[in-house]
């Protein structure tokens, strides 16, 4: 009688460890420092901070500083994993070390359905942001008419093909568009602080409104000749 096949977790690190020499370096030091800034310079830049100050006015700046705080933490444990156990697939890998193959599967598995719903939402929100120059993309209620499902379509095979190509197309494509979405904003910060040094005759600052309203101060501007 052939005995039963060993199991536990020290069997799934073994299966692990294996799958690792299988894998090969397709990424150099660009393309993976420029593959966690296209993961954090997203749509959410210009969306997240427009909803938050249409909402909050100028104390959603307050959010964004606890946010940053908080996933310093985050960021700072990953780090600190990292250069102890470089390992793939940290986010499952590390949980399966500590709590097991099942803690792993049930990471795994929430990681893919969070990472599935992101080209859908990246192409939603390039076609939002094409609907101010291009009309007829989305209705008035912001929602996706035929012609912008179509082409937010078209963006969703755009980033298939990419994968589909293999990691180095999309790592070398991904530092492209990196640059992209590292001058954007750095230029729209420089244009927001130049513009906010002009000249004015007079400077009215409403404290009381600060956590409500949308403006904290009430300029006046000087017309030039």
């Amino acid at each position: 009688m052939s005995n039963p096949p060993e199991t536990g977790p020290k069997i799934g690190v073994e299966k692990a460890e294996v799958t690792d020499k299988q894998l090969r370096k397709a990424l150099n030091v660009f393309d993976i420092a420029y593959l966690v800034i296209g993961a954090v310079i997203g749509s959410g830049w210009l969306f997240g901070s427009f909803y938050a100050a249409a909402t909050a006015g100028p104390a959603a700046i307050i959010s964004w500083l606890l946010g940053g705080i908080f996933l310093m933490f985050v960021a700072f444990s990953f780090a600190e994993l990292g250069g102890m156990i470089p390992k793939s697939g940290s986010i499952v890998r590390y949980p399966q070390y500590s709590h097991g193959s099942l803690a792993s599967f049930i990471l795994a598995w929430a990681y893919f359905l969070s990472a599935i719903t992101v080209p859908p939402a990246e192409a939603e929100a390039v076609v939002t942001y094409m609907s101010s120059y291009v009309h007829g993309l989305l209705t008035p209620t912001g929602v996706l008419t035929l012609e912008g499902g179509l082409v937010a379509f078209a963006f969703l095979t755009f980033f298939f093909l990419l994968n589909y190509f293999g990691v180095h197309v999309m790592g070398k494509t991904n530092t492209g568009v990196g640059w992209w979405k590292l001058i954007i904003p750095i230029l729209t910060i420089a244009y927001y602080l130049v513009y906010s040094y002009i000249p004015r005759t007079s400077r009215r600052c409403l404290v009381d409104s600060y956590l409500t309203a949308g403006r904290l101060c009430s300029w006046r501007y000087q017309q030039r000749v």
